[in-house]
């Protein structure tokens, strides 16, 4: 099963010197690219001595994602990643779901295994050699630093939500909106499938997309509250699960400004060979 890395990890360099310094293998292979820990925020907490300070790690936060990367573990060096993450002490190993980023601007599922912390304690600050290593993983992998220093902050950070039927301005479910700032009018690379009384978009290998509205999150109205709301209209019962009607996944959308925000959006899981809707806009 491959690996999501968030942290130092990222790091090849830092990496590679840890392993040389305790006589170890490389444990990392293939990337299988940019991926997305879904319903998860970054942290920094806990304490490690070998770094100086608090470390990354992932809490579980509905409406958040956490950047990073997949790898695949080469033989028998689950070892060694273990041993570097001070499982099953500091770390523990834990089985999930990421969202690996494609060519088409959107992500796909994939089963994998991360670490997070056994005890957490926000009473540490990171060092400037540590969150520098995690900062030259981010610029290798093309990462969005904006949620690195989010975490480092401590601010709030959930995914906006890219709309594009029915919970637009203006359409019959917008009402359950509430709680959520209107950002602007966006588009995402796609096809808009007509299902009948809605639509529903599916990834396109062509030039067509998707144009719909980004609605930005507000933390204080409850994010969890407000996602899970929008999970029960579309049908969505969590990643990768079979009976999904949509499927909530991160896209890339392209703003009014040419600004590329990562959103999340409901991919419909449905029947395929529906008729599609001209021009990738929905009327309401």
């Amino acid at each position: 099963m491959p690996y999501f890395a968030y942290g130092s990890n990222l790091n090849a360099q830092d990496l590679a010197d840890w392993c040389r310094t305790n006589t170890q293998p490389y444990p990392l292979g293939h990337c299988f690219g940019r991926a997305w820990l879904p319903d998860h925020q970054l942290v920094f907490e806990g304490y490690s001595a070998a770094r100086g300070g608090a470390v990354a790690n992932v809490i579980h936060r509905k409406g958040y994602a956490v950047p990073g990367a997949m790898f695949r573990v080469m033989k028998y060096c689950w070892r060694v990643i273990n041993r570097k993450e001070g499982a099953p002490y500091q770390y523990k190993k834990v089985e999930t779901v990421a969202l690996v980023e494609t060519e088409s601007g959107s992500t796909m599922p994939m089963a994998c295994h991360t670490y997070s912390m056994t005890q957490s304690d926000d009473s540490h600050l990171p060092s400037a050699e540590y969150l520098t290593a995690i900062a030259e993983g981010y610029r290798a992998h093309g990462l969005p630093m904006d949620y690195f220093l989010h975490a480092l902050k401590g601010l709030e950070s959930p995914l906006p939500v890219f709309v594009y039927g029915t919970l637009k301005r203006g359409g019959r479910l917008h009402g359950n909106m509430e709680g959520f700032n209107f950002l602007g009018e966006a588009s995402i690379s796609g096809r808009l499938l007509n299902c009948g009384s809605f639509p529903g978009f599916v990834e396109s290998e062509g030039d067509e997309c998707v144009r719909g509205e980004i609605f930005q999150i507000q933390p204080e109205a409850g994010t969890a509250l407000q996602i899970e709301a929008l999970d029960r209209i579309e049908g969505f019962s969590g990643f990768g699960a079979r009976r999904n009607l949509y499927e909530r996944r991160i896209v890339l959308t392209t703003d009014g400004s040419g600004n590329d925000i990562p959103c999340w959006a409901y991919r419909w899981m449905g029947k395929d060979g529906l008729p599609e809707v001209t021009g990738g806009v929905w009327p309401v």
